[in-house]
């Protein structure tokens, strides 16, 4: 066999014939759909955690209290709390004065029961689950646990007069 002969044949059969060939296989869309969907989701859950850690607000407010209305019964538990509650009597203990008309002083004690800082405010009376509270001004809840003893940010002060 001549070698022109040999490469007449100009057609291989290693390449398809692009005649008897049909539309090539159609690319796979779905794994492009998850991915989307997992960054999307990915995304919302980052933002979901950004925005809960930035907002704090909530944590802190005081909960809610019904006033005390009757002006009675308003006029009797003053009565009953005007005086001074104190956490102790060494330096770094704290106070709570209360005063007729709605009006309290906080106050830091120092050396021989001395005051060295005194914050000054209002307060109205309330109730919250069947319990009595002065709810401060300026922020801030007190309990009346009894009329001897008062809660404040989980301090507990005793009457001392």
């Amino acid at each position: 066999m001549r070698a022109s002969a040999m490469f007449k044949n100009t057609t291989s059969n290693l390449a398809p014939d692009a005649s008897t060939t049909g539309p090539g296989p159609r690319p796979r869309r779905i794994p492009n759909v998850v991915g989307i969907v997992l960054i999307a989701a990915g995304l919302a859950l980052v933002g979901s955690t950004l925005r809960s850690a930035f907002r704090i607000d909530d944590v802190n407010q005081t909960p809610p209290l019904a006033p005390l209305v009757d002006p009675a019964e308003i006029v009797q538990q003053e009565e009953v709390l005007v005086g001074v509650f104190t956490t102790g009597d060494d330096a770094g203990d704290r106070a709570i004065v209360i005063d007729v008309g709605g009006k309290v002083r906080l106050q830091e004690l120092g050396a021989h029961a001395s005051v060295q800082l005194e914050t000054a405010g209002t307060y109205r009376l309330g109730r919250r689950d069947r319990k009595l509270y002065l709810a401060i001004a300026h922020g801030g809840q007190i309990e009346a646990a009894n009329r001897d003893t008062l809660v404040y940010y989980r301090d507990t002060y005793r009457r001392v007069r």
